[in-house]
């Protein structure tokens, strides 16, 4: 029997577009990023999110500030747990065995930790980056790992998981854009 007292409904959004800065780790948002992360705020506003967990890298960091502002009585908290990863072996880049390692171990600690049922019905927003969502993405869906580096994700879009009372896991949404206009969606930066 499903309780919808107890349900989790986890809000993952990709960081808003950045440019690389040496001086700031993650970069800093552009101001396409900036304006896109405006607009997400507002849309989510109207939802009840009783927490926000961001990336510690700062693109995600300024993001989550900037849907924050909308959201002002909602705690925020910052992790490097939800950073930036390359989970698998990708041809065009060389990442050590060891880094995609605790990459894995990251990603099956954000499913222990996050993609759990609630003892209340709860929203919640996690502000990350591409390669972890469409890596968790693939994970819920029983896909084979290595399957991520196929899927596209925009800057600022939703991915929406619904953990049910008996800890069934369900897709509600993938990168949405439709709180954008056509002129602020973006995606580049993708591996």
């Amino acid at each position: 029997m499903q309780h919808p007292d107890r349900t989790r409904i986890l809000h993952f959004v990709r960081h808003g577009q950045y440019v690389d800065d040496p001086d700031v780790f993650g970069g800093v948002l552009s101001p396409l990023g900036r304006r896109q992360a405006g607009v997400l705020g507002k849309h989510l506003s109207d939802l009840p999110i009783q927490k926000i967990w961001t990336s510690d890298m700062n693109r995600a960091i300024e993001t989550g500030d900037i849907i924050a502002s909308f959201l002002p009585s909602v705690p925020v908290e910052c992790s490097d747990l939800f950073r930036e990863m390359i989970p698998t072996k990708v041809k065009q880049f060389k990442v050590s065995l060891a880094r995609r390692r605790e990459d894995r171990r990251r990603l099956e600690e954000v499913q222990e930790r996050l993609l759990k049922r609630s003892n209340s019905r709860r929203h919640e927003l996690v502000v990350a980056h591409g390669n972890l969502i469409r890596a968790l993405l693939v994970q819920v869906l029983r896909a084979p790992l290595t399957s991520w580096v196929q899927l596209d994700i925009n800057h600022c879009s939703i991915t929406t998981f619904r953990v049910m009372s008996n800890q069934q896991i369900r897709l509600v949404r993938y990168n949405d854009c439709g709180h954008f206009p056509a002129s602020l969606v973006s995606n580049e930066n993708l591996i």
